[in-house]
C-alpha cells in the first residue's frame, strides 16, 4: 500500500509543497523492501519444495504460471486505458505494438524500450533473479559459510559497475540481504556471521539510498523472525502482488479522470484515500479471480524425481510454508 501512497501523492494530485506530498515521497523506498523479500522468499520456497540442480524448467514454469495471469491482465488494462485516451482525447499511445509485445518477455528494460507501467521494471528484475538464483543455487545453499560470503561479496560488488535499474545487479545488495536472512532461517550459518553480514549490507546500502533505504530493507526482519502477525497486514500481504499491479490502472486512473474537476484540497485528500480503497478493491478482485487460480495451477507443476531421489530441503524446522507475496 505504501507504493500507492507514493504514486498518488507525488503525481501532481497534491501541491508539491504539501506535507503529504513530502511524506509520501519516502514511501517509494518500499521497493527495497520488495527486493529484500524476494531475496528471501524465492530461495526459501525453492528449499521447501526440494529444488535440485536440473529442476530449472519446472521451477521457471511454476514461477511464470504464478505471476503471469495478473501481469497479462494488467497489461490489457493499460492498453485499454491508452485506447480510451486516444479515442476520447486524441492522446497518442506512449507504447507501440512492438514494445507492448516485449512485455511478454520482460525485455523492455534491457532493450531500453518504454514500459506500459513504470513499475514493471521491478518485475524485469524479478525474472532476472529467477534465472540468476538457479545458476548459483549451489552457492546460495552451500554449507560452507566462507563460500557463501565470497559469493555475496562478488554479487554485491557487481552493483558498483552495473547501476542501471534495467539489470539485476543494480539491486544486488537488497537481494543479497534477503538471501542472508534465508540462510539464517534454515540455520546454515552462525547467528554472529549472519547479523554481521546484515550490518555490512546496511553499510553498503546507506550511501546509495540513505537511512530510509536501510530502514526499508530491514523492515522485513521482524516479520521473518519474530512471528509478527496482524489480520489486516496478512490480508494486504495476500493481495500485495495484485495491489502492486493494479493500483495505478485502478486508483491512478480514477485520480487522473477526476483531476480537472476537483480543485478543493480537502476533497483531494479524501479522494486520495478513495483511490487507495479502489486499488484495494481491484487488488482483491485480481487476487480472487486471477492470482488465486494461478497459485493453484503453479502448485500442480512438480519437480520430476527419479526413484529414491530426495530434495535439498523441505523443512526449516518450523513446519510452515512462507507466506509472503511471491512465495507460492
Amino acid at each position: 500500500m505504501a507504493i500507492a501512497l507514493f504514486h498518488f501523492s507525488n503525481n501532481g494530485w497534491l501541491p508539491k509543497e504539501d506535507v503529504v506530498t513530502h511524506a509520501g515521497f519516502y514511501f517509494h523506498f518500499v521497493i527495497y523492501t520488495f527486493f529484500t523479500i524476494s531475496g528471501f522468499v524465492i530461495p526459501y520456497s525453492m528449499h521447501l519444495s526440494g529444488y535440485q540442480n536440473g529442476d530449472f524448467r519446472a521451477f521457471f514454469l511454476k514461477r511464470m504460471v504464478r505471476i503471469y495471469p495478473p501481469y497479462i491482465a494488467c497489461i490489457a488494462m493499460m492498453m485499454g486505458v491508452e485506447l480510451i485516451c486516444f479515442t476520447v482525447h486524441q492522446i497518442p499511445a506512449r507504447v507501440g505494438v512492438g514494445d507492448t509485445l516485449l512485455h511478454l518477455f520482460y525485455l523492455n528494460g534491457v532493450l531500453g524500450r518504454p514500459w506500459l507501467l513504470d513499475i514493471f521494471w521491478t518485475l524485469g528484475i524479478e525474472i532476472q533473479f529467477y534465472l540468476f538464483v538457479v545458476l548459483v543455487w549451489p552457492l546460495v545453499v552451500s554449507r560452507n559459510t566462507a563460500v557463501f560470503a565470497v559469493f555475496t561479496v562478488l554479487f554485491v560488488a557487481l552493483s558498483w559497475w552495473v547501476s542501471s535499474t534495467a539489470y539485476l545487479f543494480s539491486c544486488s545488495a537488497y537481494l543479497a540481504l534477503g538471501m542472508v536472512l534465508f540462510r539464517q532461517r534454515i540455520k546454515l550459518d552462525h547467528p554472529v556471521v549472519v547479523w554481521s553480514m546484515v550490518a555490512a549490507l546496511g553499510v553498503v546500502i546507506y550511501p546509495r539510498t540513505g537511512l530510509a533505504g536501510v530502514i526499508a530493507s530491514y523492515t522485513v526482519i521482524p516479520f521473518l523472525f519474530l512471528n509478527v502477525r496482524m489480520a489486516f497486514a496478512t490480508f494486504l500481504g495476500k493481495i500485495s502482488y495484485s495491489f502492486y499491479l493494479f493500483h495505478l490502472p485502478a486508483g491512478g486512473t480514477l485520480l487522473a479522470i477526476l483531476s480537472p474537476h476537483v480543485v478543493n484540497l480537502g476533497a483531494r485528500y479524501a479522494l486520495l484515500l478513495v483511490a487507495v480503497l479502489v486499488s484495494i478493491g481491484a487488488a482483491w478482485v485480481g487476487h480472487r479471480f486471477l492470482e488465486s487460480p494461478a497459485i493453484g495451477w503453479s502448485k500442480r507443476v512438480r519437480y520430476v524425481r527419479s526413484s529414491g531421489t530426495g530434495g535439498t530441503g523441505g523443512s526449516d524446522g518450523s513446519g510452515k510454508r512462507p507466506d509472503f507475496m511471491l512465495c507460492e
